[in-house]
């Protein structure tokens, strides 16, 4: 008979003068890498021609480099030390990549070159577009089969991602649409994306990609915004722009979007996009939001594949499949060993332009209801590592029905956020947390019913999964059969962790609650089972 309440998130914040992403790269010590030579080996549509990526070493310079290999610089990242630098012609290009690749000595301010790649959302890939129905309205969204099939409506009962923050780095997001235009937190929206502008849908009337379909992307990080507040309501949202009309980014924008969705204070980050092969500086870009503490979520693909895309073949993303409503594999979903969840990607219904509702295939869509879930447990635990919140979502899921032929490629099964819930479980008490002189004070009020207390004071990083229990870790108590109503703990966490208390009552009537599920603790318990 005993619940889980966390203290606050700790650690400095983000957004101060020394972006974090700085502080970051400072700290990781991050050891020159081999210069990728994958990237020379691609061509057409998979990279923009003419440019490269080229990442000096720290404290080194472009211009040697500039002089020795030829180009001109065009953009730059400081906090990579990272330059776009363009060429007369993709020959020259590739020329000047060959070189660099190939020449010895090699030039001591080099660290790594390729070819500036492009990614693009996978349903650009799958020839998917949105189907507008003009029938729907917030009830039918609000209730549709996706929702069903991952019992979201059981798990907001509990959480609905209040305090969470997901960056949609997309192709922008329609700003007022009545779903979620309270959510959209508009003055950290940005847009990266070349030729465009705002960081909200804006055709062009053109066929950019020469497809034979015109700004068929539009609306795709509108519909992508959607489905994260299908599961998390509550949640904020920062809309980020880094791909075109038609679903295009380049690794530049993709980085500069994901480096600022870090420093804008984003606990996930929802990638619905998708390259046939990796790059240096997107999984770089990647690396220092998991390091930051932020979940990094990307679709395993529209190509039905056993090879996922890149960004979701990096390991430190959440890898997503696409199923039905029926948790059958989807005819596009690509699948592997990578993949680690999958959820609802068949016809969701979702936001569509300012006021209207539209479905469409593809695992971008899938992600979005995952960064949602992710949102849930980050209300709750907002101390967790991505790797805590990725075996959460894990443990909770749902077994998929997909053939015999995609068991074990699937992930470990179907998104279930009610089972989430449950695995989390509810607080039993009023808990109050106010800072007061420097320090972390901690109140409760007592449950109807109970008259005395166990109360114990633990590392939210030491929670995991024991079988059928939540092992505490070493816990510290605080109280022991105590009737104290008052301030129970005034210690400050120490930087970068977060603390938990936990409440033993002798209340009889909670171990009926359906949500119920026993804990333990290692050591310092209060002599809790």
């Amino acid at each position: 008979m005993i619940s889980t309440h966390l203290g606050i998130r700790a650690g400095a914040p983000r957004g101060s003068n020394m972006s974090i992403v700085r502080k970051l790269l400072l700290a990781l010590s991050i050891v020159p890498s081999a210069l990728w030579m994958s990237s020379a080996l691609a061509s057409g549509d998979d990279v923009v021609s003419r440019e490269l990526v080229i990442e000096v070493v720290e404290g080194g310079s472009i211009a040697p480099l500039l002089q020795r290999y030829g180009g001109t610089l065009e953009d730059s990242i400081p906090a990579f030390d990272a330059y776009l630098v363009i060429y007369p012609t993709p020959a020259a290009a590739q020329a000047a990549l060959s070189r660099m690749l190939s020449d010895v000595p090699r030039d001591p301010n080099l660290d790594n070159a390729e070819l500036h790649d492009r990614l693009e959302d996978p349903e650009g890939v799958g020839k998917t577009i949105p189907v507008l129905d003009r029938t729907a309205g917030p009830p039918q969204f609000r209730n549709q089969a996706a929702g069903v099939t991952v019992r979201a409506a059981l798990a907001q009962q509990s959480y609905r991602g209040k305090g969470v923050v997901v960056a949609v780095v997309d192709s922008g997001i329609e700003l007022d649409h009545p779903e979620i235009k309270l959510q959209i937190m508009r003055s950290l929206a940005r847009n990266f994306a070349p030729g465009t502008r705002g960081a909200y849908p804006d055709p062009d009337g053109l066929d950019n990609d020469g497809d034979g379909s015109i700004d068929e992307a539009l609306h795709h990080g509108t519909e992508v915004a959607g489905l994260v507040s299908l599961l998390a309501p509550e949640a904020r949202i920062i809309p980020i722009r880094v791909l075109d009309e038609d679903g295009r980014g380049t690794t530049f924008t993709i980085a500069k979007g994901i480096l600022w969705a870090i420093d804008a204070g984003a606990d996930v980050i929802n990638l619905s996009m998708g390259s046939s092969q990796s790059n240096s500086l997107i999984a770089k870009s990647i690396r220092i939001a998991d390091q930051a503490g932020i979940v990094v979520i990307a679709p395993a693909g529209n190509r039905n594949s056993g090879t996922v895309d890149f960004p979701c073949s990096n390991d430190r993303t959440i890898c997503v499949a696409a199923v039905d409503d029926n948790k059958v594999k989807t005819p596009f979903s690509s699948y592997g060993s990578r993949v680690e969840l999958s959820a609802p990607g068949k016809q969701p219904l979702s936001l569509f332009n300012s006021n209207e509702y539209a479905t469409w295939d593809g695992t971008s869509f899938a992600v979005p209801m995952v960064s949602g879930a992710a949102a849930l447990i980050i209300e709750k635990y907002p101390g967790l590592s991505p790797a805590q919140v990725r075996n959460l979502l894990n443990q909770s899921a749902q077994p998929d029905n997909s053939p015999p032929q995609y068991q074990g490629v699937m992930g470990a099964g179907v998104l279930d956020a009610g089972a989430l819930v449950a695995l989390l479980s509810g607080d039993r008490t009023s808990l109050k947390v106010e800072t007061v002189a420097g320090q972390t004070r901690v109140k409760f009020s007592p449950v109807l019913g109970a008259l005395t207390y166990d109360v114990v004071r633990g590392q939210v990083s030491a929670l995991h999964r024991a079988g059928l229990t939540i092992d505490l870790g070493i816990v510290t108590c605080l109280a022991e059969n105590t009737t104290i109503t008052q301030t129970i703990d005034s210690v400050s966490p120490p930087a970068a962790a977060a603390l938990f208390y936990l409440f033993r009552d002798n209340y009889a009537g909670y171990g009926n609650s359906s949500d119920w599920s026993p804990r333990q603790a290692s050591g310092g318990d209060c002599g809790l089972p």
